[in-house]
């Protein structure tokens, strides 16, 4: 982590402790010599990470950080709305004076879920199917990842290229894990030119399936969800395979 004078983000750790990594860098611009080091630290698995702007502090940089602190503590158990709960935490139903930011990272101890949102652009396919692929590896399927990418990057780019016609929209990448499966769900909430786009000129949804043992496609006014199964004991065999051949 680097900063430019930022106030210094907090961390709630698995057992309730809130500590304050220390990184400091001065603004940038503000002189000609300013340096900006690394610092490296290690997230525990079950820890928050709570960044603010300085637009919470006003005049009262001190009392921010004790008030953001007391904030982090009490709502460490808010699950996935953190820096939701912390904003209401801190300002209630008024608005702060200044424009304020708040983002929040949670390690979480397994890999057993994704949510993942990003704008729908061809530059933006890498970073889904990135995700997708930290995922698999998590939830303990790294013998599936080569499989499940080939049919992901079908459904991701089919939803780049036809659900926003060259306009703007949204792409939203979730999955998750049980005892006995993984699934992988791709969605768009564009409209489609027709509904044959989503063969993908013909040979998207055959290589979906051909490389997922179950494929689902829900079509909407909404937009479009492709659901791609793996599961678990296919992975199995994959990895009895690869030890049989070694």
């Amino acid at each position: 982590m680097a900063s430019a004078g930022h106030a210094a983000p907090l961390i709630a750790g698995p057992r309730g402790e809130i500590t304050h990594p220390s990184v400091s860098g001065d603004a940038l611009g503000g002189t000609a010599g300013a340096r900006y080091d690394d610092v490296e630290f290690r997230l525990e698995p079950g820890s928050s990470m709570l960044f603010y702007t300085d637009g919470v502090a006003a005049s009262d940089a001190a009392g921010a950080a004790v008030r953001v602190e007391a904030a982090l503590r009490a709502c460490a158990g808010a699950g996935d709305d953190l820096s939701g709960a912390v904003h209401r935490t801190l300002f209630g139903d008024e608005p702060p004076d200044d424009d304020v930011a708040l983002l929040a990272l949670r390690a979480s101890a397994t890999l057993d879920r994704l949510d993942l949102t990003l704008p729908a652009h061809p530059e933006n396919a890498v970073h889904a199917r990135t995700a997708i692929a930290r995922f698999l590896n998590g939830a303990g399927m790294a013998e599936r990842i080569g499989d499940l990418l080939v049919a992901a990057g079908e459904a991701i780019g089919n939803a780049i290229e036809h659900a926003y016609r060259g306009g703007s929209g949204a792409l939203r990448v979730r999955g998750r894990a049980t005892i006995d499966a993984v699934t992988v769900e791709i969605r768009d909430f564009g409209t489609w030119h027709s509904d044959t786009a989503v063969e993908g000129r013909g040979f998207g949804l055959p290589l979906m399936r051909a490389f997922a043992d179950a494929v689902e496609v829900e079509r909407t006014p909404f937009g479009t969800r492709v659901e791609l199964q793996a599961n678990r004991a296919s992975a199995q065999a994959v990895a009895t395979g690869v030890e049989e051949r070694a």
